[in-house]
Formats: structure tokens, sequence, C-alpha cells
């Protein structure tokens, strides 16, 4: 991980980047401790805490089999602290779990854990699991996670693209990319906005009731729709800004 460098010079402000981490492997999210240290996601499955002294020793936390390995674009692929973590030392992941069906790839996995007091790490069987959402295939497996201003979870999930539709079927494109279109049967290629402070009747969770599919055909947990894999996403003042793929070319930012 870097960070932006601005310094004043003559001729205008110079951005440059100074390393903050070292020795990571793939990183995916990271998020930011009371006491100013640092906890990030490995796409591998472990949480790293960062300090100023560098890496701690442990993982902060390790999913071990609980993950269905990295193959494609699986692993733990989305973090986020509750707003009020330093009072209730809940955080979220995004994570690729193994399925019992044999027609889907694995299972796109919300959970919650809550940390220790010492935040060294988490307490041991806290794991709570929120949401689930079969995936088809191994790539196209956002999970990007971010609260609002209210306290909402946003929660973002690829279309699942299979692997076996090749390009050679002139409508691969349209095949791959159908659950997108789909807010009745699956919750696959969009953005959820979810409760995780106000769980109703047999769901771990609640909906926002300004979400809006609700009282209207389509599952209730959508926020936004349509979208190929909303690998990243980040909210500012009532606005969610989503970083989805391309293919070959271009890449999208959607507000």
């Amino acid at each position: 991980f870097s960070r932006a460098v601005a310094s004043q010079q003559d001729a205008g402000v110079t951005v440059g980047l100074e390393t903050v981490v070292e020795g990571l492997g793939f990183p995916t999210q990271m998020a930011f401790l009371p006491d100013g240290s640092r906890l990030v996601a490995e796409r591998r499955g472990e949480v790293h805490r960062h300090t100023d002294d560098g890496l701690a020793g442990e993982p902060f936390l390790a999913l071990g089999d609980r993950l269905d390995g990295t193959e494609g674009e699986k692993g733990l692929v989305g973090m986020a602290l509750h707003p009020e973590f330093e009072r209730n030392r809940r955080l979220f992941l995004r994570y690729s779990a193994p399925s019992t069906d044999d027609d889907q790839s694995h299972v796109a996995a919300l959970s919650e854990f809550r940390a220790r007091e010492d935040m060294t790490g988490v307490v041991a069987g806290s794991e709570r699991r929120l949401l689930e959402a079969p995936q088809p295939g191994p790539v196209h497996n956002a999970g990007a996670l971010a609260f609002d201003e209210n306290g909402h979870l946003y929660v973002a999930l690829g279309d699942g693209q299979r692997t076996d539709i090749g390009e050679e079927n002139g409508l691969w494109w349209y095949q791959q990319g159908g659950a997108a279109q789909d807010v009745q049967s699956n919750l696959r290629g969009g953005i959820l906005r979810i409760d995780v402070d106000d769980a109703e009747g047999d769901r771990a969770y609640g909906i926002p009731s300004e979400n809006p599919l609700v009282g209207r055909d389509g599952r209730d947990e959508f926020y936004a729709w349509g979208l190929r894999n909303p690998y990243r996403i980040s909210t500012d003042e009532g606005r969610l800004f989503i970083g989805d793929v391309g293919e070959h070319i271009r890449e999208s930012v959607y507000l």
C-alpha cells in the first residue's frame, strides 16, 4: 500500500507516492482502527494489522478452510468496520465460501466478526453469516463493502461470469450479463444496501425503506443493478461511486 504525498513547488503541486505497507501478496481492502493502526485484507484469506512498527507477526484473522481458494477472482474481497466499531468492535468480511451445490462454483458470503478488546485479533467463534449468494463461476466475484452516513452497509456483487461461455458464441456477452438484469431470482450484478443493526424476519439484516425495489417486483436488498463486476465502491455525502470492469479496453466509474 502507498499513500499520496503532495508538496508545493514553484511550478505548482507535485504529487508522489510513499510506501506505507510492505510484505503483502494481494491486498484487497484496508480499514483504520481507532488507535490509528491499519487492517489490510489479503485475497488469500487473511487480515493483517499494520502499525508504525510494521506488520504484526500473526494475522488479525485467518479464514482457513472457510475460504474456497483463490482461483480466478475468488478469495477475501471485501472488508468494512461498523461505524461504531470503537464501541461494538464489529467488522464485516465478504469472501468466497465453499458451495454444497455441484452446479455452482462457490458461495459469495457476507459475515460479521467481533474484534477482541485489545484489537489484536477477533474473538474465536464470533463469525455470524449474514448473507449468501450462489456464484456460478470463479470470476466477476466483486465484493467491496462500504457503510454510508446512515449506518447502512453497501455490498457489491459481480455477475458471476461463467468460464464455459466461449466467444465463439455470438451471444456470449448476453448470456454472461443476464444475471445483472435479473433483480428477482438472484442478487448478482449489483449493489445491495442492508441494515446490519436491525434484523427482520428470517433474515440476519434489515432492509432500508428507501431501497428502490421495496414494494415493487424484485429483491428488496438491491440498491443498484445492471453492473458487471463492481469491484470498488465508495460513499461520500449521500453519493455512491462504483468502479466497474469493462472488456479489454475500457473500465467504468458510475455515480
